[in-house]
């Protein structure tokens, strides 16, 4: 009987996962202002909300925060309505102007959110604590990743040769 030669020449895959971690401190804080503004004209609302939103972006640049550091993150207008006696109520426009507002000293973020208060904002949200170069950041966790990965893969290749090559000695 003839039995062929059987030799398997898949290739062997091993998967090795590398981990790293790096802590930052935030060196940045973005965070969304608003004004908001009604009247029965729609005119008159816009008109009161762009005049205070210019307020408080003029106070902004004068507390030290820089033009290309404020952004209009959205502007909305909504018309009211009331509900009276099951009947549907037409009571004015609401309009919603808001700015993302990047602040790279830290030390400044409650001293920023109190003057936008004080000239017209009437809505803090959105408050991000983040980095100003997280890409660099991210590249270097990254290529500690890589370097425990490698590490992993090297031990584990020089533990099977020497698993190996006990078996022929």
């Amino acid at each position: 009987m003839y039995y062929p030669s059987y030799r398997d020449d898949s290739p062997r895959v091993i998967t090795v996962i590398g981990r790293a971690t790096l802590s930052r401190k935030p060196d940045t804080v973005i965070i969304q202002l608003e004004v908001m503004t009604e009247n029965e004209q729609i005119q008159q609302a816009q008109q009161e909300n762009a005049y205070k939103m210019n307020q408080v972006i003029q106070t902004l640049i004068q507390s030290g925060i820089i033009k290309e550091d404020i952004q209009t993150s959205s502007y909305i207008i909504h018309p009211r309505y009331d509900y009276v006696d099951g009947k549907q109520v037409f009571k004015g426009y609401q309009v919603i102007n808001s700015i993302m507002v990047k602040i790279k000293k830290l030390d400044l973020v409650g001293h920023i959110i109190d003057t936008a208060v004080k000239n017209g904002v009437n809505q803090v949200s959105n408050i991000q604590f983040t980095l100003e170069n997280q890409p660099i950041y991210y590249q270097k966790a990254l290529s500690d990743a890589l370097k425990n990965a490698l590490v992993k893969a090297h031990v584990f290749c020089k533990q099977k040769v020497q698993k190996n090559a006990a078996k022929f000695t």
